[in-house]
Parts: structure tokens; sequence; C-alpha cells
């Protein structure tokens, strides 16, 4: 691929990667962010019932990593994705509020990122926000992909929320106070349930070259900041279960779920967790760092042949951890069956976790419908042209099985890399524009990329469309800058290394 190709595309790309959107934007005034004060739009206790009875199954439900998929669509390929969406999410919840109406629901964060959801960044509300509400979400808990953007999109989100708005560990630099509350106590039928929040403390690292997405904020330990707020509620509330919802990997950067679920084992009955991206039902012992898979049908159903009974006599030794995947996949379910005993206090009696899997759901027509000029916007926009592609952007022309396409073969004739983009594995025209681009925008003259997507081609001829922007490169302007010394002469040359962020899910 010549130089001149690479740059007849370098401007209609650097267009789709690097566009805005300039609609006007207007938001309410009933909760604000205030420097130094914590945001809250609920009060400490929500109570969802307050019958009289003397045993209850307590049900739970979650959704993480939604990453803009309101609809099952995937506006990067522009085809629908059968196996996501939020209209997926809401045939299935339809159904359990019949099983229980006080069922409560909460996301755990990376929502309004991805999947073009960026169009609609200016709104008063985001779409993504919108569609929590008209599914009556409790509770949403922020994960690091909402801190892409300028920390008043966040603040703005945030306020609009009507449901509760918790993480620990995010604090104000000016006082310490917190950014949000750190939980949020619901009162189903005079049972507690402490829910508490989590965002990953590498926020800061992610958006180095963006500080305005988090100015004015720090991000605790997360350890530290769960332990410190479960005492606390501990203390205040007596919460009759606790269940964390914590947007974090199972070992991510030494503090991941695991360690967590490992130290408070005997305070959390439940942790929803998300950040990863995957599908799994396991158990953490008190003091052990590892989880057990305890599921059958790859994460789905919990094996109660596996896990035994959760109740008062062993819930002090271990923990039960669930993650739903991504993009609605799946929706994760806890159901926690209670009874009074003779002292009038709550006990467990047993506890039990699945995956609602989407795949063979239908979408809720109603939402379809509530939410289709947003789509239609959406697919408009993927299928905006920019440009025609000149030369293939990867050598031989075709891509490999990772693609559903052409498998690669060198000039010998030797098969290469069945089930790995070949682009990830040796020099292409295709990662030499995403560099040449961070370059351009940037002015470093050194840069390190990695292709994200295993369906990324530009291929001769080709309509470059905006769509093929996103799954060219899916994160939205994360660089990270670094200053290359000279240690021999102790002097900082004229080099500036731009390095696309790609540790972050």
């Amino acid at each position: 691929m010549s130089k001149f190709k690479i740059l007849s595309l370098s401007l209609a790309v650097s267009i789709a990667l690097f566009g805005c959107n300039d609609d006007e934007h207007h938001h309410h005034d009933d909760n604000k962010v205030i420097d130094g004060q914590t945001l809250t739009n609920t009060p400490e206790v929500v109570t969802k019932s307050d019958k009289k009875v003397s045993k209850q199954t307590i049900t739970l439900a979650a959704t993480s990593d939604l990453h803009g998929r309101l609809r099952g669509y995937d506006y990067a390929i522009d085809a629908e994705d059968k196996h996501a969406g939020l209209t997926r999410i809401a045939t299935i919840l339809e159904q359990q509020r019949t099983l229980d109406p006080n069922l409560i629901l909460f996301d755990i964060g990376d929502t309004v990122q991805g999947n073009s959801a960026q169009l609609f960044n200016d709104m008063e509300t985001h779409p993504m926000i919108e569609a929590l509400q008209y599914l009556d979400y409790d509770l949403w808990v922020p994960g690091n992909h909402e801190f892409n953007f300028d920390r008043s999109f966040v603040d703005r989100n945030l306020e609009n929320f009507d449901g509760a708005v918790i993480s620990s560990n995010i604090k104000w630099e000016s006082n310490n106070q917190n950014y949000l509350r750190g939980f949020q106590i619901f009162n189903v039928n005079g049972c507690k349930v402490a829910v508490i929040g989590l965002t990953p403390s590498y926020v800061p690292n992610w958006e180095a070259s963006a500080p305005e997405h988090f100015k004015g904020l720090k991000f605790e330990d997360e350890l530290v900041a769960t332990s410190a707020v479960v005492d606390d509620v501990i203390a205040r509330h007596q919460p009759d279960i606790i269940v964390g919802a914590l947007h974090l990997g199972r070992t991510d950067q030494g503090v991941g779920v695991y360690n967590i679920a490992a130290e408070l084992a005997d305070k959390f009955d439940v942790i929803m967790a998300g950040h990863e991206h995957a599908t799994y039902i396991e158990t953490v012992k008190k003091g052990n760092p590892n989880g057990t898979d305890i599921s059958v049908k790859s994460g789905l159903v919990e094996d109660k042949a596996k896990s035994g009974t959760y109740n008062e006599s062993n819930r002090h030794e271990s923990v039960k951890i669930i993650e739903p995947g991504k993009w609605g996949s799946d929706l994760a379910m806890a159901k926690i069956n209670v009874e009074k005993d003779a002292s009038g206090k709550w006990k467990i009696i047993d506890t039990t976790l699945s995956n609602l899997d989407t795949k063979e759901i239908a979408e809720d027509q109603n939402m379809v419908d509530e939410y289709q000029d947003i789509h239609d916007r959406s697919v408009d926009d993927a299928r905006e042209t920019l440009g025609k592609v000149d030369g293939d952007f990867v050598n031989g022309g075709g891509a490999d099985e990772a693609t559903n396409d052409d498998y690669f073969v060198d000039d010998l004739g030797t098969r290469l890399y069945s089930t790995i983009h070949k682009a990830k594995v040796q020099d292409s025209a295709l990662i030499d524009l995403i560099q040449f681009i961070e370059r351009e925008k940037s002015g470093a003259t050194i840069s390190a990329a990695a292709l994200f997507s295993d369906t990324s081609n530009l291929r001769d001829g080709q309509d470059y469309q905006r769509k093929d922007s996103a799954n060219l490169y899916k994160y939205d302007n994360a660089f990270i800058a670094s200053k290359i010394f000279d240690h021999q002469s102790n002097e900082e040359p004229a080099i500036n290394a731009n390095v696309s962020n790609a540790l972050d899910k």
C-alpha cells in the first residue's frame, strides 16, 4: 500500500473518527452536580413494597456493558445482532416482573459509549439513559467508558437519571467527599437490601490525555473504598442482604472482583459485576481470591449440585459472583429466598443465580417503536459515504476465517492464522492508516496501535462509509502521550510517542 493511497483516505476517516454532533441541548434543574457535594437523586432508603409477609423471594436483575446497544443492531457492520439489545432485555423483564413486581433492576456501567451512541451526546438526556428509565431501572453505576467524554456529559446524564446513581470510590479532589453516594438501600416488605457500587480506579490512567473528562475527581482503590462503604452501611442500616454492583473484572489491576470477594465474603451475599464482557457464575471463598465455576450451560444457570445451599449457616464463608456478558446478551438474575425467624429478623434460606440469554428472545415491539428515530438516525449516519478506497488495506485483499472470509496464504502457499485477523500479526496498511491519523491529529512522530475488531478490512474500490471507521477503531479518541528522553545526553528530544489506549475494556 503506497503512502498516497493512505493519504487519499485519511481525511475522510479522520472526519468520521473525530467528528462531533452540534445539536443543542438543555437539561432540567431537579438534581445538580455541585463541586464538593454528593449527588443524590434518591433517598438512602427506597421502599419497593411495604406488605406484611413472613417469607418472600428478593429478585435482583442487572445488565452491564451495554455500550450503546439500545437495539439489537451493530452499526459498525450495519447489520442486526440477534444476541444483543435493551429491546430484548425488555421482553425478559416483562416476563420476570410478572413473577416478581418488586424486582430490583440495575445497570453496572459502560452504558453510553459505543455503537454510534456518541451521535446523541448533545441531547439533554442520552437515549441510552432514557431507555433505562423507559424500562424502570432502579439504579445505575457509571463505568469507565462513561468518562470517555467531557465531564459535563457525565454530570448531565447522572443528574437526569431518575433512579439511584452510586459509586463508592469516586471522590472530589477538593474535599474528599463522594461524587456519588456509594450505596443504595431498597426496602422490600421490610427486608433491607443494600447495593454497593464501584467504578474502576484506572479512569485517570485511561483518560490521561483528556483530564477534562474527570476534572476535579479522583478514583480511590477499589478494595479500600468498597470496604469502607460496606462497613458504613452495616453500621448505619443493618441490611439483611448486601449486594455488590461492581464495574470491575475478576482480576483487574490486581484488585479485581476476586480480591474484593475474598476479602469481604463474610459481608457480601452476591456480587453482580461488569467490565470484563464475560458470562459466568462462580463462588469465591473467604480469604481465597480465586473463583470456582458453579454453572452449567457456559455460565447461564447455577448448578445447585455444585453450589449447594447458601443460607444463614454458611453465608459468611463465601460469596457468589455473576456477570451478564456484554451488549445486552444476558440479564443477570439473583433470587434470594428469605423468611423471618422467631425474633422477626429476616434470614436467608437460599440464593440462586442465572444469566437469562437473549439469543432466542424477540425484541419488545413497543420499545422498538419508541426509539425508531434513534435507530434510523444511527443507520443513516453509518451509511454516509465519505470516500472511495484505493487499494487493498490487508495484504492479499481477503481476510482470514476470523472474519468469515478467505483465509490468507503467504507467497509460499503456507496457510497463516485461521482464528486471528492477520492484520493483528503482520504489517498492513490497515494499521498504517490508524497510525497515520493518530500522528496527524496529535502531532506525534511515533505511534503504536492495536486492531480491536476481527472484521476490519478495506478493499479496493469499496465505498468508504462512516460505519467503517467504527469497525476500524471502535474507541473514541483514547490517546496516551509519552515523552521520550535521550538518556546519554539527558536532554529531551522533540519526539512524542502517541500510544492508542488498548488497556481498558
